[in-house]
């Protein structure tokens, strides 16, 4: 369609953010690792604040996040896990769209 927009971001809503930290500790748990991780000093001014604005996709799909962020840590942990083991990623991806669509 001619007024389809040419891109839209699905995030999370802005209430439900988490620090980059958060997010590290919450994929290495998901993970099962015990590595640990630390911060370094980057080469680069990073912004305090980094969000996905899903506003376009609210106002042209009416469509609003319905995963809270521990299943989406989850989720992604277990693709990433399946991955690193040699699975099909196509039968992977395909499961975790249908455990979604079925709860």
């Amino acid at each position: 369609h001619d007024d389809a927009p040419p891109a839209l971001n699905f995030g999370p809503d802005a209430e439900a953010a988490i620090t980059a930290a958060a997010l590290a500790e919450r994929l290495q748990l998901a993970l099962g690792s015990t590595r640990g991780w630390r911060q370094g000093k980057a080469a680069f001014a990073e912004t305090t604040t980094l969000l996905l604005d899903s506003s376009r996709a609210l106002r042209t799909l009416g469509w609003r996040t319905t995963t809270d962020i521990g299943r989406a840590v989850a989720s992604t942990a277990a693709w990433h896990a399946a991955a690193w083991r040699g699975e099909d990623m196509r039968r992977v991806g395909h499961a975790q769209i249908e455990a979604w669509m079925m709860s």
